[in-house]
């Protein structure tokens, strides 16, 4: 699935590179990982966005090759932390129901 197929919608991209990443202005939200085509790759939730996908950078996440490829993108949206956990989840379903599974980095097996 496509990061331009979510709904909600995200609301905001960079690049997945440590100097992008560290200069977002911050919030907590929901964010997608994903490849330069647009494919997701992962999808979480944080409290501080910005903290969360310095940290995903920092782990083998950034380095995880998937049959669609390694993360190039990150896409959120902010939201109250109240409700995180409904988008995230909504995120996740549409994800599973269209694709019939998780993105791959958000399965069990996955390299964290």
């Amino acid at each position: 699935m496509k990061v331009a197929d979510l709904f909600p919608t995200t609301e905001e991209k960079t690049a997945f590179e440590l100097y992008s990443l560290s200069r977002i202005s911050d919030s907590s939200g929901c964010y997608c990982l994903a490849n330069a085509a647009g494919d997701i790759l992962y999808i979480g939730q944080a409290v501080s966005i910005r903290q969360r996908l310095v940290q995903h950078f920092d782990s083998e996440k950034r380095m995880a090759l998937t049959r669609f490829g390694r993360c190039s993108t990150a896409w959120w949206r902010a939201e109250d932390p109240a409700r995180l956990n409904a988008l995230e989840r909504g995120w996740l379903e549409s994800v599973r129901l269209r694709d019939g599974e998780l993105p791959p980095l958000n399965r069990v097996s996955a390299p964290i």
